[in-house]
This record gives structure tokens, C-alpha cells and sequence, in this order.
């Protein structure tokens, strides 16, 4: 990382700077694809070099971060950087003394070649096709492995190495399409075969798929789902634990309070923590973007809200150590079996359009690309498509029910379906 400690050496020695992180990451990309012409096989290098700077001012201090580009000199950036923050001046506050890195593994040595890496997970996704009976229209795989180095003025040095590997396909059965997709640490996280599966499930129903009726109803979420398309809301259920949002007022929720009307006495109150240790989690590290180390905390307990993300202003400014913020969010467990959150008119979504969240009031928009629509015990489901799921999809998640199988899924662990209750069908 040359670059990297050039940085280095333009920010030691500055007087105008009361702190400084430096960044540095990188990576080796390496992305196998196959489409009717063959297979081809790309490599790429990524560099990103980045500092956070920090002025004191007697009326409080700024910050500002640059990244460093191409072949440019760090010092000018520097300089433009220290002006940025001295003209944007807030609470005064000082980081905490380096903490302990979170110990957690991120690196698959199994995918330390990434070249063979890339074309074995290719060659598996493509048999995984072939087994079921279907067609690859294109397939892709891509492995990442990414070096990080992180310096701070207070005396912290770390250097760690991650890797990445994510699956795509768009496939053929009996004249329907339909695609996949997976993500995560290690190929073993990926689950090919089950998700092609899927796929070739979901392009069959596709073909009887009816317009959605609308209206009102339960809405289940599956985990792959939860773990991919529709991130979105996990990602408002993590927002209320937005440390910044506190501070200004503007938070949903106070803190030690239920985050919905009723959502500590529910039927199945949800607990949610955030693990960024998890081994081999998509979102682990070892440490924050501000140089903080990863903790494990709980979000809610029982649907009250008792912890927040905290970054290093954050938790500085609190008098608290910081946590590395919300990452790897696990729900708790229900009481319920499938069989039971598959009722009478309840909408199972399979594939999404869109997803779309908005943090602050959890409101949201789920475009239904395929769902089942149950119907009485013992009648088969009917496949419907189209409009979209609409309502306030964080109280619906603290009022849910939820299966006792835990599943993971990319950064979502917890049950396998998730319920959720009276939402607008549109």
C-alpha cells in the first residue's frame, strides 16, 4: 500500500490536525462470467486510500474526510480538507483511547486464489443449472480479496484481509426465465443448489401467475429475501438505533422505550441485536469506518429500543465506548411453524421488483414480483404477480410472528418466515 504511506507521511508531524485516521484497502477482483459465446474470465485492482481529519476550535470541532485518487499528492488534499473542517465546527469532543479490535474471521482460504476461486463457483453454479433441468441464459461469479490498513494519531495501526464471493444467474425452464442471486464470505454460505431450486420453482409458478387481488393482508417474508431484496427493511429497523438521529431529536423512538404502540406486549415481542463478529459475516469486521472497534449489542429487547449504533463521535460525545454501529442484524425466534403463518389469505412473497424504505417513519413499498396467495387448509396456494405491498413495515415487523427455525441468510440471521401483520395490498 504505497500510496497508503504517502498518506501516512503527509498527516504525521501536521500541527493544525488534533486527530487523524488514515484508510487504506486493496483488492484483488476477479469476475468469471458464461453466456451463449463461452466463458470469460476479467481481473481487476482496486485501490481506495482515505484520511479523516479532525480541527479543534474554541467553539468545537470539525471533521472532514478525503480520498485520495489516482497519482495526486495527499498534501494539497490535506490542506483542502483541514478548511473544509474548520469551517464546519460542532460539539467539541475527543476519542476515546484505541480499543481492542473485534476478533472475528472474514477471510476464506479457500478463496485466496481468486482467479480458480471465481471459475470453480462459476463451474458449481452452472452443474447446479444443469441438475435441474434448466438452461443458463448468463452466469457470473465473483471473488474479492481486499487487504485493509488502518492508522489513527492515537496509536492505532491495524492491518487485516477479507474476502468476498458473490453468485448471478439468469436461467431457462421449459421456456420461462428466472434469476438468482447469492453473496456472501464463503462459496460454502452460498447455498447454489437450493437457490437454483428455487428458481426454477418460482419461473414455473410464474407461468399460471394471476394479478395480485388488492386489499388488506398478512404478509410473510422468507429469509432470502429478508438477506437480500429486501435489506431495505432491515435496514430501517436498524435506523432506529441511529445514534445522530437521537441526539437531534429526530428519532422515532427514545431509547428505553417500545418502538411501536404495544410492541412489548405483543404475542412474539422481537428482540434484534447486531453482530458485526460473526464469523465470516458479510458485514463483520474488526473495525468501523472511524477506526472504532465492532461490538456485539442489542438493538431491542422485547420490542423496546435499548441500544444504539455508536460510531467514535458518537459514543465520545456520550461519555460510552463505541460499538461499530448496526451490522449482521439477527431477529429473535418465534413460537409459530410455517403452517401456521401460511393462513387463509396471507400474501408469501418470492421475488420483489423494488423495495423501498423510508428509515425515519419505517414506511415502505415492496413490489411483488411473484408471491403465493394461500388459501384454506389443504387447497393448494395460487401464484400472483404484480402491485405492491405498502404500510409501516418496522411496527409490522415489532408486531410479527415469526417461525422457531433460526436460518442465515447474508447479513440477516433469525427465523426462516417472518409475519407480518395487516398490511395494504396495492
Amino acid at each position: 500500500m504505497s500510496r497508503f504511506d504517502e498518506l501516512l507521511g503527509a498527516l504525521r508531524g501536521r500541527g493544525d490536525l488534533a486527530e487523524w485516521l488514515a484508510r487504506g484497502r486493496q483488492a484483488t477482483r476477479v469476475t468469471a462470467t458464461r453466456d451463449a459465446a463461452g466463458a470469460l474470465t476479467r481481473a481487476a485492482a482496486i485501490g481506495e486510500v482515505a484520511a479523516t481529519v479532525h480541527v479543534d476550535a474554541a467553539t468545537g470541532r470539525g471533521s472532514a474526510t478525503v480520498q485520495v485518487a489516482g497519482d495526486r499528492a495527499p498534501g494539497p488534499l490535506i490542506d483542502a480538507a483541514v478548511a473544509r473542517a474548520g469551517a464546519a465546527l460542532g460539539p467539541a469532543w475527543r476519542s476515546p483511547p484505541p480499543g481492542a479490535p473485534a476478533r472475528v474471521d472474514v477471510f476464506d482460504a479457500r478463496l485466496a486464489d481468486p482467479e480458480r476461486a471465481a471459475a470453480d463457483a462459476l463451474a458449481a453454479l452452472a452443474a447446479a443449472i444443469e441438475r435441474a433441468g434448466a438452461a443458463t441464459v448468463t452466469a457470473s461469479a465473483e471473488v474479492e480479496i481486499a487487504d485493509h490498513a488502518v492508522t489513527t494519531s492515537r496509536g492505532l495501526a491495524v492491518r487485516w484481509s477479507e474476502t468476498a464471493i458473490a453468485v448471478r444467474a439468469t436461467i431457462a425452464v421449459d421456456g420461462l426465465a428466472a434469476t438468482l442471486a447469492a453473496r456472501g464470505r464463503a462459496a460454502a454460505q452460498l447455498g447454489v443448489a437450493a437457490r437454483v431450486d428455487a428458481a426454477v420453482a418460482r419461473a414455473r409458478a410464474a407461468a399460471t401467475a394471476r394479478p395480485t387481488p388488492p386489499g388488506r393482508a398478512a404478509v410473510v417474508l422468507p429469509a432470502e429475501l429478508l438477506g437480500g431484496d429486501a435489506a431495505p427493511v432491515l435496514g430501517a429497523l436498524a435506523a432506529l438505533g441511529d445514534a445522530a438521529l437521537h441526539r437531534q431529536g429526530l428519532a422515532r423512538a427514545p431509547l428505553g422505550r417500545a418502538v411501536v404502540d404495544g410492541a412489548d406486549g405483543a404475542a412474539q415481542p422481537l428482540t434484534v441485536r447486531s453482530d458485526g463478529t460473526r464469523a465470516l459475516g458479510p458485514e463483520s469486521a474488526p473495525l468501523g469506518p472511524h477506526g472504532e472497534p465492532v461490538r456485539r449489542f442489542t438493538l431491542i429487547a422485547d420490542g423496546v429500543l435499548v441500544g444504539l449504533a455508536l460510531d467514535q463521535r458518537e459514543a465520545a460525545l456520550r461519555g460510552v465506548p463505541p460499538n461499530g454501529g448496526a451490522r449482521n442484524l439477527t431477529l429473535g425466534g418465534g413460537a409459530s411453524s410455517a403452517d401456521e403463518l401460511r393462513g387463509d389469505g396471507v400474501l408469501e412473497l418470492l421475488e420483489l421488483t423494488h423495495a423501498d424504505v423510508e428509515p425515519l417513519t419505517g414506511h415502505g413499498a415492496l413490489g411483488i414480483g411473484l408471491a403465493w396467495l394461500h388459501g384454506a387448509a389443504g387447497t393448494p396456494p395460487r401464484a400472483v404477480r404484480g402491485g405492491e405491498v405498502q404500510g409501516d413495515l418496522v411496527a409490522a415487523l415489532l408486531r410479527s410472528r415469526r417461525t422457531r427455525d433460526q436460518v442465515i441468510d447474508g447479513a440477516y440471521a433469525g427465523p426462516a418466515l417472518v409475519w407480518l401483520p395487516d398490511l395494504a395490498i396495492l
